[in-house]
């Protein structure tokens, strides 16, 4: 391999390099196998483990490894309102665990400031004698936020910091379109309705369990509104819509309305969204309530009433992080460019996109080709022809614009000149033995890429519903057809949202990377925005199978290979405690034949040096 230059403290991993770690995917698939096998795979990581496993360990008793978050970290359950407009300040409330001392708050970027005014410990109720679990005390910490008139309209996180450090995020939305507070009295029927006028977006939260909260509005005749309940945390949202019609017992009756989505659609909503087109004029009712009627200080949702289906809110996508797997993905003619520059540079030729609608059915596709349809009809099919050269190398990748799965399931297949398929997006995956170690079950799942090898021939690419029983207007698809290029699809580190760090302590950072359409380079990790005193350090790395074996077909076509990587965080011992978090990003570069690729985000995070906590605070 070349020499790579690294800035800062870096890490570098080769895909071939075949050390392991206790714990692969492999041994964490066990119950999918028989015990025969089980034991047979045990037998074979205990020779291959028992040099670097016993090499892992002193490595994580000198460093005190400490496993996921701190005993008593701070971590926030709410923040109430949840969204405001630019230039408007107003005053928040927090909710959360291990509060105590709040004393600022840290945004994820400019455009949000604000004091702490007060911090509060709620009263708990007394628990049931045969609860005998401990739940730790909520904290309320008030804020005077500051919205700057020029902050970024879209999704914020914030966090408080503390002596015991930063806190998990918690999102604040910032518009710039009409905000309401809900009503501090109760307004669960129509009678005592709170009054609103779209298009805007409510802050609300159902603070008691069975609680509803409705919303009046007029309409006039043929004007079309929308409904979306666009964050909902700590329970399952509903909506809901009513008018009012006499009854010989009651003149204002409230009657449940049925949203367009509900009619002649027996699918339960994945989403709390509807729409409507008032038949006549008059007040109209949207209700917002739990699907288990569950309620309590930290259920807040905002709520967004619009005209002509235009959605008051910001948009759902986190930026700067790479989707490559999902079916929300935006497949434009850019994504070809964007896959290459994860491929150290080695991407796919530099061809020009061709662009297809289903209405040209039938037509030979030129390489690489994009299609653009609609499964308008139950059963229909799109199908497209394209040839292609012993050895070509190709993936297909689904979009699903409008309507995603579970409602609209969309199955490519690759068809060759007798009709026998040779490709599909199916994933089937072992799920049952019996006592004879023969597979009973699979389960079976959609994946939104797949990939194939190809003899030299004419073929034919077909695209359904996954059912003959579901199709309409919304059952949009985009497919891409491209040329492979090896490259690192997504690099994962669910539980990495924030750092605190004692002096002499150390955390340890688990990244998992998709090693796409036979990636077989190196990745170099760095860090930057470290405080003095602390440094990156490396533990390990966990190698699992290029594709599972418990897939009985084609199990490389539709899942990437993947495997591990294990950083450390480790602060110096006598270290001061930092005043407040600094921004550290973690980036990686690919590396194929020695020539590296660009630097690209993984994840940025806060990361504080905190004081050890004292045994009572623990208990708290």
């Amino acid at each position: 391999m070349g020499v790579v230059p690294l800035a800062g403290p870096s890490i570098v991993y080769s895909a071939g390099y075949n050390v392991a770690v206790a714990g692969s995917g492999d041994l964490r698939r066990g119950l999918l196998y028989c015990y025969d096998e089980v034991s047979r795979r045990m037998m074979m990581w205990r020779r291959k483990l028992a040099i670097p496993w016993l090499l892992l360990c002193a490595v994580d008793a000198r460093l005190g490894v400490a496993q996921g978050q701190m005993e008593g970290e701070p971590a926030l359950l709410s923040v109430y309102p949840s969204a405001a407009r630019r230039g408007q300040p107003l005053r928040v409330e927090i909710r959360g665990h291990h509060l105590e001392g709040a004393r600022m708050l840290w945004a994820s970027e400019p455009g949000l400031s604000g004091g702490v005014t007060g911090v509060e410990r709620e009263a708990q109720a007394p628990q049931p004698k045969d609860d005998e679990t401990k739940k730790p005390a909520i904290w309320r910490v008030f804020l005077d936020l500051d919205v700057n008139a020029a902050a970024r309209i879209g999704p914020h996180f914030i966090r408080t910091v503390s002596r015991r450090g930063v806190s998990t995020a918690i999102r604040f939305e910032v518009l710039d379109a009409p905000v309401v507070l809900e009503q501090s009295t109760a307004h669960a029927d129509p009678a005592a309705a709170q009054a609103v006028s779209p298009p805007c977006l409510v802050n609300g939260r159902l603070a008691k369990p069975g609680e509803a909260d409705v919303f009046a509005f007029n309409a006039k005749e043929g004007e079309r509104f929308s409904f979306r309940v666009t964050a909902a945390e700590n329970f399952d949202p509903r909506v809901a819509l009513f008018s009012r019609k006499a009854s010989w017992f009651d003149d204002s009756r409230a009657v449940r309305l049925l949203f367009d989505e509900e009619r002649g659609f027996e699918q339960m909503p994945i989403q709390a969204i509807g729409t409507f087109r008032a038949a006549q004029p008059g007040q109209y009712f949207v209700q917002v309530s739990s699907v288990f009627g569950k309620g309590c200080g930290e259920c807040t949702y905002q709520l967004s009433v619009a005209r002509d289906e235009a959605q008051t809110g910001a948009a759902k996508s986190e930026e700067g992080t790479w989707r490559e797997r999902a079916f929300t993905r935006a497949l434009t003619p850019e994504w070809i460019a964007a896959v290459g520059n994860r491929a150290s540079g080695a991407a796919a030729r530099h061809e020009n996109l061709t662009a297809y609608t289903d209405d040209e059915q039938g037509r030979e596709l030129r390489l690489p080709a994009l299609i653009s349809g609609v499964i308008g009809k139950p059963g229909e099919a799109d199908t497209f022809r394209f040839r292609a050269e012993a050895g070509d190398k190709l993936a297909f990748e689904i979009e699903t614009p409008q309507t995603p799965p579970p409602h609209f399931n969309p199955v490519v297949a690759v068809l060759d000149v007798q009709g026998r398929q040779i490709l599909s997006n199916i994933q089937r995956r072992v799920s049952l033995f019996n006592n004879n170690a023969e597979v009973e079950g699979y389960l079976k799942d959609i994946e939104p890429k797949a990939i194939h090898t190809f003899q030299a021939g004419e073929y034919t690419l077909k695209v359904r519903d996954l059912t003959a029983r579901y199709a309409g207007t919304s059952y949009a698809y985009r497919v891409l057809v491209r040329r492979q290029a090896p490259h690192v699809g997504e690099v994962t580190s669910p539980d990495l949202d924030h750092v605190n760090l004692t002096p002499g302590g150390s955390r340890k950072i688990a990244l998992t990377a998709a090693l796409e359409e036979g990636f077989t380079g190196d990745v170099v990790y760095s860090a930057s925005g470290l405080p003095p005193g602390v440094t990156l350090l490396p533990a390990g790395r966990l190698i699992e199978e290029k594709a599972p074996r418990d897939l009985p077909e084609n199990a490389e076509t539709v899942l990437p290979g993947q495997y591990g990587s294990t950083l450390i965080l480790a602060a110096d011992p006598g270290l001061e405690p930092t005043a407040e978090p600094a921004r550290v990003t973690i980036r990686f570069r690919p590396v194929v034949g020695g020539k590296p690729g660009s630097e690209l985000l993984v994840r940025e995070f806060p990361l504080m040096v905190v004081e050890q906590a004292k045994p009572e605070e623990k208990r708290k």
